[in-house]
């Protein structure tokens, strides 16, 4: 049986460690290529992430830059083509 201490400092672990790798996601969708995300599961962990009040924001985040890009990728293509 865990005692409150350990269960707090469980909750607190786990926080830090999901925050670190939402951090670290963020990045990673600013620079990797587009079909590298696309056949990655990024959106559905983000999707999932929503769900949880205590890292919605870092899941909303994502996604914003994901769409960022997306758009700013169809305008250059845009620009080019059209």
């Amino acid at each position: 049986m865990l005692t409150h201490t350990q269960t707090d400092n469980t909750y607190t672990h786990t926080h830090t460690v999901i925050t670190a790798s939402m951090g670290a996601l963020g990045t990673w969708v600013e620079w990797t290529p587009m079909g590298r995300i696309a056949g990655s599961n990024v959106l559905d962990a983000c999707a999932f992430f929503l769900s949880t009040p205590d890292f919605q924001l870092q899941g909303l985040d994502v996604m914003k830059q994901v769409r960022l890009r997306v758009a700013s990728q169809r305008s250059l293509t845009c620009a080019l083509v059209c």
